[in-house]
């Protein structure tokens, strides 16, 4: 058995996210329409910088787009509500909240947790609001402090499958397999129908040496990816599973 060279898990997702990127880059907005329409999923996903920038593409194609005109508003709306509502009431927990679910998604990880600091600090007791904070210094690879904040959300909301996950994740990037398998393990008992659960315990086991446990892992993220016709996944997790079976 050959010992295995798997990449860290990081880099796996990473390796789906430029998958994804280069089928976009392929196949992106071409009219207003499809601008028009990728900048309205934005505004929903509270991604408002890009949903401008969609709106803006729009409305250079089409300049009496009078439906791109006002979701801009909207878009730019969302920017300020949230700077507006706390001068008005500076110690409203749930309008830093949202603020900072808002700079997540405009990628100001740092301004994000700031503000989710300040809703703690108002609201104690607000297992999402540690969960946020702690996915954001995930993502600033703040991972043993990140881990502190998911259990403090697994503490106040015991059955939080991605407070579970995202610590299992956390761990998983600094080595601790056998305990990031415990906190997948607790995920998926929680929410069972999740590919990237089984992905991200597949890879964690694999890691450990665990091959056969690992192929069976994916092969399940596989099936989930199939039922919800995910290609570019099924793709990934494919050549994963036969990588695997290489090194068994």
């Amino acid at each position: 058995m050959s010992a295995m060279r798997a990449p860290r898990i990081w880099v796996w997702v990473i390796a789906i996210a430029v998958a994804f990127a280069a089928v976009s880059a392929c196949f992106g907005p071409q009219t207003s329409n499809d601008y028009y329409d990728r900048g309205v999923a934005r505004l929903k996903d509270g991604k408002y910088k890009g949903a401008i920038a969609d709106f803006d593409e729009a409305i250079s194609i089409r300049p009496k787009y009078s439906d791109a005109y006002i979701k801009r508003a909207d878009a730019k709306f969302g920017l300020d509500q949230y700077e507006e509502a706390i001068l008005l009431q500076p110690d409203d927990a749930f309008s830093y909240y949202s603020r900072g679910i808002a700079k997540i998604g405009l990628g100001q990880y740092e301004d994000s947790i700031t503000d989710f600091s300040q809703a703690i600090r108002l609201r104690p007791h607000d297992a999402s609001a540690y969960y946020h904070r702690g996915f954001a210094k995930f993502t600033l690879g703040q991972y043993e402090d990140s881990i502190t904040d998911f259990s403090q959300a697994i503490r106040l909301q015991p059955h939080y499958a991605s407070a579970y996950y995202q610590r299992g994740f956390a761990k998983a990037e600094l080595g601790q397999y056998d305990e990031a398998l415990v906190d997948f393990d607790q995920a998926i008992q929680l929410r069972p129908g999740d590919a990237f659960y089984y992905f991200s315990r597949g890879h964690a086991k694999a890691e450990l040496g665990q091959y056969k446990e690992a192929i069976a892992d994916l092969q399940t993220a596989l099936e989930l990816a199939n039922e919800t016709n995910d290609s570019d996944l099924m793709t990934f997790l494919e050549r994963k599973i036969q990588e695997l079976k290489q090194d068994e």
